[in-house]
């Protein structure tokens, strides 16, 4: 080490260190990135330091917004092209738009503020989707779509608000880091509801907490709402939705006392033992700039509780009022073994609902003469790889003694099953497509009798299928009978149902997604919608009860 210039050594600990690299190299608004201040709130964010340093190769981030998380993200990127030679990196956003947003407004003048990043740079290969730095190289790619992940061999992969990617992408993304020497996994976000996305890597990494400590009486602690305290109730105006400045304050749990939230904290491993993921949650408490008062006027700002909790508090929320449980099924049950096909002469019409998949799901409901709906009996069956209409066959076998007037499948990965089944059973099959419209409006249900086709709101549907278990308004079988496992099948899948609040540029919708396998409660769904086709209907009949849950 004797023989080695200045020059050298800082560039040997710029390589091992991505926060002295960004201290030296990176500028914001013309001014030196920072970490520390004593002075100025918005260059305090200490917290922002150790994720940056951490290399560990899968590492997840659950935070608030307006953190510049995402800012040190594509920084350790630009670190990791500059300071290993003849490496790529993939970094995205879920919408091509927000990509080249970012691209343009984030990523260029991190570069245009920096000579020396500016000098490694090369023009030629230099626009909005790539970026040549020396030998690496910078891909930039909207995560809405499997294929714009494929064909690029990468050392590092980042994920930026990996809640709003389209389901079931990421795996082509991953599968471009298996041959690389590095395979750095890195995904961030704000969280939506628990158990989906950001908060289900969270939950099995060793989950990070920042740390402050109470300069009064020692305590550490990392912050959440119960230490924001109203100090001064005259300032609170909850009518008016008016707090004045000096209404809240941050307070130590153990002696109450005002936290000083400048004081440079640490992480505490809460599962230290777990080494596959490294967990970091962060959240706008931890940030100086942002007050108690404004913490709390943000309440106000978000008239969705969930965007509350995700957006300001950095964690995820679900309100339980359509979240299903094993007693809401209980409560249906009406009868005591699956009725099946040997005694439905009682029910007025029969229908199917049918989810395709590499497991295929079907439920049967009855309608009664009093119009009460009856869970006459599900299926399941594996596709065999070897004979792809098999499944099709068996459901096509478990169908005819009932003679279904109407169908209801799944066009998103049956169109070839449903050709067939539309064989079987002719004029009474319907391949449903879904939509999720954004203006919180519910869709008119579209049914098309020539080519056999309906489209409808998902969203709309699938509550209406919650609110139909809540409202005990399906009749099924006992879980102590001859369809006990299929039953509890139905619950777990059920279970896995949650609505979701998301905002895209300024509105503010509702979605329902999963948080596991919901096969049967799309095929449920499926079922109602075939008896919406029987009784002319496209909302729920019952409207008070979808008040009621609503208000929940």
């Amino acid at each position: 080490m004797d023989n080695i210039s200045n020059y050298e050594l800082q560039a040997i600990l710029e390589k091992k260190d991505p926060a002295l690299w960004a201290l030296k190299h990176r500028f914001i608004k013309g001014n030196p990135m920072t970490f520390h201040s004593t002075k100025t709130a918005l260059k305090h964010r200490p917290w922002q330091i150790d994720i940056l340093r951490d290399q560990h190769p899968n590492k997840t981030v659950r935070k608030s917004r307006q953190l510049g998380l995402s800012e040190m993200a594509i920084t350790e990127f630009i670190w990791f092209l500059d300071t290993h030679n003849n490496t790529k990196a993939m970094y995205t956003f879920p919408r091509k738009e927000q990509m080249e947003d970012f691209s343009n407004t984030r990523i260029a003048p991190i570069f245009e503020e920096s000579n020396y990043l500016m000098s490694t740079l090369d023009k030629k290969m230099n626009n909005v989707r790539l970026k040549k730095i020396r030998d690496s190289v910078l891909f930039l790619r909207s995560a809405w779509g499997s294929g714009l992940g494929e064909g690029a061999d990468i050392d590092i992969l980042g994920l930026d608000e990996y809640d709003r990617m389209k389901d079931n992408v990421e795996t082509a993304f991953q599968e471009s880091l298996k041959s690389s020497h590095y395979g750095f996994m890195r995904r961030w976000s704000t969280p939506t509801i628990p158990g989906r996305g950001v908060d289900f890597l969270f939950q099995k990494s060793d989950q990070r907490f920042y740390y402050h400590k109470c300069d009064k009486c020692g305590h550490w602690q990392f912050l959440d709402p119960d230490n924001i305290v109203c100090i001064d109730d005259k300032k609170v105006d909850m009518i008016n939705e008016i707090i004045d400045d000096g209404a809240y304050q941050f307070q130590c749990k153990r002696c109450h006392k005002e936290l000083n939230r400048w004081n440079k904290g640490e992480y505490v491993a809460h599962y230290p033992t777990r080494k596959d993921i490294r967990g970091y949650h962060i959240s706008q408490l931890d940030a100086v700039w942002i007050s108690a008062d404004n913490v709390m006027r943000n309440q106000f700002e978000y008239k969705s509780k969930q965007l509350f909790y995700n957006y300001v508090i950095g964690i995820p929320y679900a309100s339980e009022g359509l979240i299903i449980t094993d007693q809401d099924v209980y409560n249906c049950i009406k009868h005591q073994d699956p009725i099946g096909h040997r005694d439905y002469s009682k029910y007025k019409r029969i229908v199917a609902g049918v989810d395709w998949g590499h497991f295929n799901w079907m439920v049967v409901l009855g309608l009664t003469e009093d119009d009460r709906v009856d869970l006459l009996d599900l299926h399941w069956a594996e596709d065999n790889p070897h004979k792809p209409l098999e499944s099709v066959n068996q459901f096509v076998a478990l169908l005819k003694p009932y003679d279904p007037d109407v169908i209801v499948a799944d066009n998103g990965f049956g169109a070839d099953r449903n050709s067939y089944l539309l064989q079987q059973f002719p004029s009474k099959v319907f391949a449903c497509d879904w939509d999720t419209p954004k203006n919180n409006i519910p869709l008119v249900d579209a049914w098309s009798d020539g080519s056999q086709r309906v489209r409808v709101d998902k969203t709309t549907k699938m509550k209406r299928t919650l609110y139909n278990i809540k409202g005990r308004a399906l009749g099924v079988f006992n879980i102590n009978g001859e369809g006990s496992e299929k039953l509890k099948m139905l619950i777990k899948h059920l279970k896995n149902v949650r609505t979701i609040v998301e905002e895209d540029e300024g509105e503010i919708y509702e979605r329902v997604t999963r948080i596991g396998d919901d096969h049967l409660a799309c095929a449920l769904t499926y079922g109602y919608i075939a008896l919406d086709r029987i009784l002319g209907l496209h909302l729920p009949q019952n409207t008070d009860l979808l008040g009621e849950y609503d208000r929940m």
